[in-house]
């Protein structure tokens, strides 16, 4: 249980630093930001990084990736009621790539979803 708990927290402050680019660009608010954050943590922990990050880091690399740009563009639609620009998407994105790379070093490295995956 602390292997998932220390993985999600990790994950979650790499998402608020994301989510804070997509607050100053869409004026989300800090609640708006904070939902954001929690979303694309559960979304890309639950449906990248457990089922992928121990058979290749590349994988849930790009799993995360092309799961968090349907949040941002759904979380930003749902707050703002506009949609979100393709550059800023892309923006976000890459940004989300660069932080889930250093997740998925520290995550590998520390052996936390190894951890996981045995209990």
């Amino acid at each position: 249980m602390a292997a998932y708990v220390k993985a999600l927290s990790v994950k979650f402050f790499i998402a608020l630093a994301v989510t804070a680019v997509l607050v100053h660009v869409t004026g989300i608010g800090f609640t708006g930001g904070l939902s954001v954050a929690l979303v694309l943590t559960l979304v890309t922990f639950l449906a990248a990084d457990i089922p992928f990050l121990l058979l290749d880091y590349r994988l849930a690399l790009v799993a995360d990736v092309i799961l968090a740009i349907p949040v941002f563009w759904g979380m930003a639609r749902l707050f703002t009621g506009q949609y979100l620009p393709a550059a800023t998407l892309a923006v976000l994105a890459l940004i989300v790539a660069a932080g889930e790379w250093l997740f998925h070093l520290y995550a590998l490295r520390t052996r936390v979803y190894t951890r996981v995956k045995n209990h």
